[in-house]
Formats: C-alpha cells, structure tokens, sequence
C-alpha cells in the first residue's frame, strides 16, 4: 500500500517531501496498516497508564484532606476521594494522545535515539514531513513532555509485539532468514582503560567556571574572565586527545597528557575553595 503525504489547504504549493524521514514514514505508515492490531494494544497501555496517574491524583487529594483538618474552607475546594478503592474507569476528559501518534514517534526514537533533547524538538519542528503526516489526520505535534510520558506508558509487551510484527514482515519479503549472523569484531583502539577520567576532570573543572560565573552574577563573588575563557579550552582539548590517543605510542601519549591535565587542575585548585567559601 503506498501513502500519499498531503499538505494542508493552507499552502500554496503541495509537494510530497523528498528526504530520509518521509520514506520511513511511509514505511511507518505502510506497516501499521498491515498490523492495525497494534493499535489496541497501544491504547490500552495508555488507558492503564491514565488509570495509574487517576489513581495518583487521587491519593494527592486525600493527602491534601489529611493535611488540613482544621481548615474546612480550603477542604470544601478538594473533592473527595476514595483511595482504598482503584478507579478502573476513565471518564471524558482532556483527549489523549492517538496511538497512531504513539506509535510513529515510537519508531523515531528508535531511529534516532531520542525525541525529547534539545536536538530532536527542533528537528520535528522543522520538518514537513511531520506536519504531512499529522495534520491531514487532524493530529497535532504533542508536547515534548507529554510525548516522553505516552512513549514511556508503552509496555515491554507491546514492544514485543511490534518487533515481532518487523520480524514477520522481514520473513514475508524474504529481506532475511535470521539463520545467520554476522558479528563485526574490528579492534578500534581508544581510551578503553579509563574513558571517563578525562571527560570527567574536564566537565568537573567547567562546572567550576560556570558556578563562579553564576556568584558573580549574583554578586557574591567578584573577579575578571581573565584567562578563564581559553582555560576552559585548554581542558577539553586535553581531554579529547586523551579520548583519541592511539597508535603504538598511544599508551606513552596519553600518560603524558593525563600527567599535563592533573598539572592544569592542580594549578587552579583554587576554584574549588572558591566555591567552598
């Protein structure tokens, strides 16, 4: 089945996007329509997961009655509740997320690693193939939080059913036969002894900067930039070539520049008692 993208009436030009995100959105688009029984088991992972936050609001009203018994005006504005007993119905309320919104950003951070940084907001933002897809179906680009809440309510078993359901597919169009596989055991050599010492020391130090920064904004502290800009990154040049030392003489190297980083805090120890007192 192929899916055509449209664009809303609103644009004077309609034009089908032509990018890696389009084609896996068809291919989303395509494989739900093949599996629409997916679907049901994404809403009712939502409906568990509403009941479960229905529950937690209820036990906060209780709490909040627990808390002010002597104040019967502020507990005529909080509605009772019955927290011995589990609500095991949801009733009309805001519109939850569709599961066919669930689903596609589910499969996104799956591809990309990640729907809620910095990152990824803006990039959904500014693709048109997200708003292709959402608004002919009167669907909206959800809220970064509310989107982090709906993927995480999704269960391991719905998971499970949707890898199935690839794996299936796969079986169908002979794309493979899983019985083999290849495993890739190129040596890559690299900071494999302590690969956090470095970026650790160099963060560790940067934090420092940007404390004393933030006190002297506030007036606590007073002192000139001076240096401290190209200290800054002197420490994460430092820190990336001990990450990237290799070759025969890596081991040599990056002794030398673990020696050089230690030198370089020691020398402005004085951050950290700057920030104790």
């Amino acid at each position: 089945m192929e899916c055509i993208f449209l664009f809303p009436n609103y644009q004077l030009f309609s034009t089908t996007p032509d990018s890696d995100l389009a084609d896996f959105a068809a291919e989303m688009l395509a494989f739900i329509d093949r599996h629409g029984e997916l679907l049901p088991l994404i809403d009712a992972d939502l409906d568990a997961y509403g009941l479960r936050k229905k529950a937690q609001r209820a036990r906060q009203r209780q709490a909040a009655r627990a808390v002010l018994p002597a104040l019967p005006a502020l507990l005529s504005n909080i509605p009772e509740a019955e927290p011995s007993v589990a609500p095991r119905t949801l009733e009309t309320g805001r519109p939850r997320m569709p599961a066919l919104v669930v689903f596609l950003f589910l499969l996104m951070r799956g591809r990309y690693g990640s729907v809620s940084d910095q990152d990824a907001c803006e990039r959904f933002c500014e693709y048109k193939t997200i708003e292709a897809v959402l608004s002919p179906r009167g669907l909206r680009l959800p809220s970064r939080q509310a989107l982090v809440d709906n993927l995480n309510a999704v269960t391991n078993a719905t998971r499970q059913a949707i890898l199935d359901a690839q794996l299936q597919d796969c079986l169908t169009e002979e794309l493979d036969d899983f019985k083999e596989i290849c495993v890739d055991s190129t040596a890559v050599c690299a900071n494999s002894a302590f690969p956090n010492d470095a970026s650790l020391a160099a963060r560790s130090l940067q934090r420092a900067f940007i404390e004393l920064w933030t006190l002297r904004e506030q007036g606590v502290v007073t002192f000139t930039d001076g240096w401290m800009p190209s200290w800054k990154d002197t420490i994460v040049c430092l820190a990336r070539d001990i990450n990237m030392a290799r070759g025969k003489k890596a081991p040599s190297k990056r002794r030398k520049l673990y020696r050089a980083t230690g030198r370089f805090i020691l020398s402005h120890s004085w951050l950290a008692s700057s920030l104790a007192t």
